[in-house]
């Protein structure tokens, strides 16, 4: 039997995670924030440009962009449920092709991002194995 020994609360309080793009939340996320996040994206190159502001203000600010961890909300999506059965690879990776999510990942971990949100569209179980498949490869590579 495995037995639950919460750690109690930090003495410093719960982590902070600011979700931001325009100027006044990228500052305040430089300011005061242990984590950033931008989403939703397929690939990085949009999350990149907005990353890049943040680096910006870090350095306006005297933040040391290390001491902040980086999460991005990535979509994958199955085209033939959107409207015109297209996708576009900045806004959503391919769920129809494992090496396509397993790469995307990997772009995502070779970028610097600590965390992902995975959103599955369609959310369904055949989804979800599909992630984990792609997972899997990423991590046996």
């Amino acid at each position: 039997a495995a037995e639950l020994l919460p750690r109690g609360p930090r003495e410093e309080g719960p982590p902070i995670l600011i979700a931001a793009r325009g100027p006044r939340m990228l500052r305040l996320t430089a300011e005061h924030a242990d984590a950033w996040n931008a989403a939703w994206f397929g690939r990085p190159a949009r999350y990149l440009q907005r990353r890049d502001e943040l680096l910006a203000v870090c350095d306006e600010v005297g933040r040391d962009p290390d001491t902040l961890a980086f999460t991005a909300g990535v979509r994958i999506t199955d085209p033939a449920t959107g409207p015109d059965g297209q996708l576009d690879p900045d806004a959503a990776m391919d769920l129809r092709s494992i090496s396509a999510i397993t790469e995307g990942l990997a772009e995502w971990s070779e970028v610097g991002v600590d965390h992902l949100v995975c959103s599955l569209e369609p959310g369904t179980r055949q989804s979800l194995d599909r992630l984990i498949e792609a997972v899997g490869a990423l991590r046996s590579h």
